[in-house]
């Protein structure tokens, strides 16, 4: 019967074993630093100094953008709004799936214009250029300081 001690010191010898416990530090890694970019961007919401590099702002927007998709569906879905209720019954839904909506993008719109700011900081530009955001054309300038690198002094 192989001791413990021998098993440990066979298991450390074997590429094999060392390249899948590598694996999956890298991925519980990732994880872990997914999980502290959304805390990042949620805990600043109302932090405007400082700043933010594009992963955690893009990461952060893109992860924010598909959990509003998906509870706002599910709370359509739970209020029967895209289950498909009729008459009387739909207006009052379909407002308050509305109002559900409304609620969910004005928290995340507020944290997006905090990362917006951190972010245009730390790619160069003032933060000022944050008020593009209320003009379509501008939206396009802004996108692209959104995706600029990070501006060293």
């Amino acid at each position: 019967m192989i001791e413990i001690k021998e098993l440990k010191r066979n298991i450390g010898k074997s590429a094999l074993v060392n390249s899948l416990f590598s694996g999956l530090q890298e991925k519980y890694k990732l994880k872990m630093e997914g999980i502290c970019i959304m805390k990042l961007f949620w805990t600043n919401m109302f932090d405007y100094r400082g700043k933010m590099n594009r992963k955690d702002f893009w990461l952060g927007n893109i992860v924010n953008a598909i959990l509003i998709l998906v509870l706002f569906y599910i709370g359509s879905y739970l209020l029967g709004f895209v289950g498909g209720y009729s008459g009387a019954e739909e207006a009052t839904f379909e407002a308050f799936s509305f109002l559900l909506f409304l609620l969910l993008f004005a928290v995340y719109f507020l944290a997006y214009l905090s990362a917006g700011v951190r972010r245009l900081r730390d790619a160069g530009f003032h933060p000022t250029w944050i008020l593009a955001t209320f003009v379509p054309i501008l939206n396009i300038v802004l996108i692209v300081f959104f995706c600029l690198p990070t501006k060293e002094k």
